[in-house]
């Protein structure tokens, strides 16, 4: 499958190692393709509103079993209050854009994709992969994985699309 011009393709090294949070982060990264075509079509108030029902289905779900995964796991005190508090900050970011994107469906995409992005680099590829690090600790495995070169590719192949997609962005 061919992917636009800005869009991400999902690969092993994006994998957390637990397997429903590496099939709900592949969702989050088909919709962020979905915002990317929208955006590079001019969305409708309809696709807006779409990617927005979207985004808060995802949310409900991938966040309500992240909360789980942490209560089980009992992670570090500190890392399992920052995580959840990124994720009450995504929630808030949703409501707080929900009447541009009816309003103002176009720049709605351009601001979902730039904070997409964000949430990619930093939460997706740093904070849950240092919760799947704490679990794989904790479930005892024999050596926890450690950040390494898989994890640089991993990096290097977001900024580089996330860079693309500015540039694109910034194009049009």
């Amino acid at each position: 499958m061919s992917l636009a011009p800005g869009q991400l393709r999902w690969s092993a090294a994006l994998a957390t190692g637990i397997p429903l949070v590496d099939e709900q982060h592949e969702r989050l990264l088909g919709i962020f393709n979905r915002a990317v075509g929208a955006q590079g079509a001019g969305a409708t108030r309809e696709q807006a509103a779409s990617l927005l029902q979207s985004l808060f289905d995802y949310a409900r779900e991938h966040f309500r079993e992240e909360a789980r995964l942490m209560r089980r796991w009992r992670l570090d005190a500190e890392h399992r209050t920052q995580h959840l508090q990124a994720h009450r900050s995504f929630l808030a970011y949703l409501e707080q854009v929900e009447g541009l994107a009816l309003s103002h469906p176009a720049e709605f995409t351009v601001d979902l994709l730039a904070f997409l992005a964000q949430w990619l680099l930093h939460h997706i590829a740093g904070v849950d992969a240092r919760m799947a690090r704490e679990i794989g600790a904790a479930q005892g495995a024999a050596r926890p994985r450690e950040p390494g070169a898989s994890d640089d590719a991993q990096l290097e192949q977001l900024v580089e699309a996330v860079s693309q997609l500015t540039d694109t962005l910034g194009q049009r």
